[in-house]
């Protein structure tokens, strides 16, 4: 075996292992979209408990909101 044949083997071999990588980061890109995605959903229905149970414990915020409610309809 030559010195070229050995330089083409080894251009072969880099080239899958850049695209094992790419395909590798690719995979954790995903994941980390999801992650950040569900972190925020959940940190959305978070805030919005938050509010309903804000309403839910002062009686002068429940009666302010079903009357602005009210003027609604």
């Amino acid at each position: 075996m030559n010195f070229e044949a050995l330089g083409g083997i080894a251009e072969l071999l880099a080239a899958l292992a850049t695209i094992a990588t790419l395909f590798y980061l690719a995979v954790q890109i995903r994941g980390g979209t999801i992650v950040a995605r569900a972190e925020a959903q959940r940190e959305s229905q978070s805030g919005a408990v938050s509010a309903q149970l804000a309403i839910a414990q002062d009686p002068n915020l429940a009666a302010l909101l079903h009357k602005g409610l009210g003027e609604l309809s």
